[in-house]
């Protein structure tokens, strides 16, 4: 959808970073009632955001 394109272009063009992400899907109120259905529509690539930022820290790790 459209809102998957957003998040997408928005991470590749370095506008929000990755934690930025998981912290607004971690957010969860009733403030917000339209946010259930927009998490729907990004959960997918959420968890995979989500697992590459987890195996770059444990590259980094490494490195160290």
């Amino acid at each position: 959808g459209m809102l998957l394109r957003f998040f997408v272009n928005l991470y590749n063009l370095e506008v929000i970073e990755e934690e930025a992400f998981i912290k607004w899907k971690e957010d969860i109120t009733d403030e917000f009632p339209g946010k259930g259905q927009a998490l729907f529509q990004v959960n997918q690539w959420l968890t995979w955001l989500a697992t590459a930022e987890e195996e770059e820290d444990s590259d980094e790790e490494v490195e160290d």
